[in-house]
């Protein structure tokens, strides 16, 4: 995800791994014991910002997953979870999973739940939390369909 100190806000787009069969593998992430704890030691301490995105219907992205992740690293995630139940406003399918891809509808105006698609961005460049700011020669954001490293 992002022991590295120059990764100051990670992009976890539908975060798949690992498969989620089981509770524990639901809530979890693709990252060691010891690679999380340094991500939560910089998110504790301001130095990093995660923002994760999902459909809400999409199962291979669990809720408890963004659960864990808010739980663990508290206001240094950002959640943008996208509603893809049936019948939403916006007509995403049910089992959408590419948030940066397949399923993407990139037209102004179009929203997916409280976020229009240019927030996503500077939420990730401008976190709140950050001791830091990211600017145009600092690689501030991973885009990557797991776990960001």
């Amino acid at each position: 995800m992002a022991v590295d100190e120059r990764m100051i806000a990670p992009v976890l787009s539908q975060p798949a791994n690992p498969a989620s069969m089981g509770a524990a593998r639901a809530a979890g992430i693709d990252l060691s014991p010891d690679d999380f704890a340094t991500v939560k030691q910089r998110a504790a301490a301001g130095d990093l910002c995660v923002l994760g995105l999902r459909f809400t219907g999409d199962r291979a992205v669990p809720a408890a997953r963004f659960e864990m992740l808010r739980r663990e690293l508290g206001e240094a995630f950002t959640a943008v979870e996208i509603d893809s139940s049936p019948g939403n406003a916006h007509g995403i399918p049910a089992d959408a999973h590419s948030v940066l891809t397949v399923e993407l509808v990139d037209e102004p105006g179009h929203r997916h739940g409280t976020r229009s698609m240019p927030s996503w961005t500077s939420t990730a460049r401008d976190c709140s939390r950050c001791k830091h700011r990211s600017s145009p020669d600092t690689p501030a954001m991973s885009l990557a369909g797991g776990s960001s490293r």
